[in-house]
């Protein structure tokens, strides 16, 4: 199964007294499911990966303009497609050149199908085994340095603030 990643405000998604565990306060939808032109980002995972939420980690920390604590959660593609929700693989935008064929948009959202995807990401968030990963500052910054060491990131590519961070991790070399 194929999963699809997306950062969220995690203790957001928790479930509310006053709600069943599909129902998402608008709030929500407005802050962490913001559309451009009608698509929603996603990061793929590989086919049967035991942590669907690392490459969407990966290639959003290598993107952002300082490292901070991320939430992680995903949702199966099969349960979008299965919804109506038009997926399209597009080249996403990390410095992570092996990932950026693992972009997908959920694409042509109206309120419905906005609606939709956030209810799957909700059930995602508050089922028994939560799809929610949290990732802190210095597990980012190490999966960042990993990325540089096995030559999938270049250091010089990370913003400033990231590429400071990301170098502290590296092992020192000799001289």
């Amino acid at each position: 199964m194929t999963f699809l990643g997306r950062k969220i405000a995690g203790p957001q998604w928790a479930r509310k007294s006053d709600l069943s565990d599909d129902e998402v306060p608008a709030d929500i939808i407005t802050k962490d499911l913001k559309t451009f032109e009608n698509t929603l980002s996603f990061w793929a995972s590989e086919e049967g990966a035991l942590e669907p939420w690392r490459n969407a980690a990966l290639a959003m920390g290598a993107a952002c303009d300082r490292l901070e604590s991320v939430d992680i959660t995903w949702v199966a593609r099969e349960d979008l497609a299965a919804d109506g929700i038009t997926l399209v693989s597009s080249e996403g935008d990390t410095p992570v050149a092996d990932l950026r064929a693992n972009h997908v948009d959920a694409a042509r959202l109206d309120g419905v199908r906005l609606a939709s995807v956030a209810r799957r990401m909700a059930l995602a968030v508050r089922n028994g085994e939560p799809m929610l990963r949290r990732i802190s500052k210095s597990e980012l910054a190490t999966m960042l340095a990993e990325a540089v060491s096995k030559s999938r990131l270049r250091l010089e590519d990370l913003k400033d603030s990231v590429r400071v961070e990301v170098a502290a991790q590296l092992p020192k070399r000799g001289g």
